[in-house]
């Protein structure tokens, strides 16, 4: 049987295809695998490196702040986010449970005391950054003086909010996992909790809850109002031996929502000022949660000096993922509706994009902060 030329063309196009198709599959695999062998190989020290590049800046911008702000600590915001920007999954409840107030997180514009809304109880246990990205976290706060969470994700977390993975002294091998240091190799910021009512503390305490920052730590700081330090000082100091807990009463602020309710928040720039004056405090890492972040970046002009924020490779979506500025708004609505203005711009000029390990880490000034260029 005799070959058309059409046919015969048709075949040679498919072998043709065939090749080039297994060629490139090859070298594919091949590229892949060097790829794979190269990242397993890849010595720690890159990682060393970087995480000292990044310290060596935020520690420049500290110094400046600490010429030209006399009375306010340096304000460092860090968390990590998934590509979405979710920092947490929400809980899912069941109809017969709706009812049942452990259900609800209770949401302030600081800490999470008085606005109650239904938001199924968020995740404790969810981790989001590699570990490379983690011990870049603990590197960061062995840099600050303190580092402050809401009393909501103290409740919630339980965290132990000490530096385990960054040692003080680097001239030693910060990556060598069977190096045992002592722990004051590995400096301690102060843990300080945003507790306005002292609601969760109180909780903690009447439940016998072990909180386990107290267990690497001299002492935490709660933050409250001054009503709530004269209803409750006596009675955690009592139960709290040895002044492990200091109660820093704040000034509040009152404040008319969408609604018009009237509510009082925590004065963030009172709280600030108290930690320096009273505590020492020079510096400090804000870490969450999500009520918190949102407070300080709604003031961010004011009050925050930089912001670092660690983007892992994942995504939580909106229905059981909560956002970490979702109770943030930086679009304020204006009569000439010119967007063009609206929410933060970083300068890229004092910014940084970089990766560690398999997350990517963005480091940048707060616009309109005075005193750091």
């Amino acid at each position: 049987m005799m070959m058309n030329r059409s046919t015969f063309f048709s075949i040679k196009f498919l072998v043709q295809s065939f090749f080039i198709q297994t060629l490139f599959l090859l070298h594919y695999h091949s590229f892949h695998s060097i790829k794979v062998a190269m990242a397993s190989t890849a010595p720690k020290s890159t990682t060393h490196t970087t995480i000292k590049d990044i310290l060596s800046r935020v520690q420049r911008w500290q110094n400046i702040h600490y010429q030209c702000h006399s009375n306010l600590p340096f304000v460092c915001v860090t968390y990590a986010q998934t590509i979405d920007g979710m920092i947490a999954i929400r809980k899912k409840t069941t109809t017969e449970n709706n009812n049942n107030k452990d259900n609800y997180i209770n949401i302030n514009n600081n800490d999470g005391d008085n606005q109650q809304q239904c938001l199924n109880k968020v995740s404790s246990n969810l981790k989001l950054s590699c570990d490379d990205s983690m011990q870049f976290t603990h590197a960061l706060r062995s840099i600050h003086d303190g580092i402050l969470v809401g009393g909501n994700t103290l409740m919630t977390d339980n965290p132990r909010l000490n530096n385990r993975l960054w040692k003080s002294n680097n001239n030693k091998d910060d990556t060598d996992d069977n190096c045992i240091e002592s722990k004051s190799s590995f400096h301690q910021p102060t843990p300080v909790i945003l507790d306005t009512n002292l609601k969760h503390i109180m909780q903690m305490m009447n439940s016998q809850t072990n909180i386990r920052t107290l267990g690497s730590h001299e002492k935490i700081i709660i933050c409250c109002s001054h009503e709530a330090f004269d209803n409750h000082n006596e009675e955690i100091q009592n139960t709290f031996e040895n002044n492990v807990i200091q109660l820093l009463p704040c000034q509040q602020n009152e404040i008319m929502n969408e609604k018009g309710t009237r509510l009082r928040r925590m004065d963030l720039r009172d709280v600030l000022h108290n930690l320096h004056i009273t505590c020492g405090i020079k510096s400090l890492m804000v870490e969450g949660g999500s009520s918190i972040l949102s407070s300080f970046i709604q003031c961010a002009s004011d009050i925050v000096d930089c912001a670092c924020v660690t983007i892992v490779p994942k995504m939580l979506g909106g229905v059981n993922g909560l956002c970490g500025l979702e109770g943030c708004d930086l679009v304020q609505s204006n009569d000439d509706d010119d967007e063009s203005q609206a929410g933060i711009e970083f300068d890229p000029l004092n910014s940084v994009w970089t990766t560690i390990g398999s997350d990517c880490i963005f480091l940048g000034v707060c616009p309109l902060k005075s005193g750091i260029v």
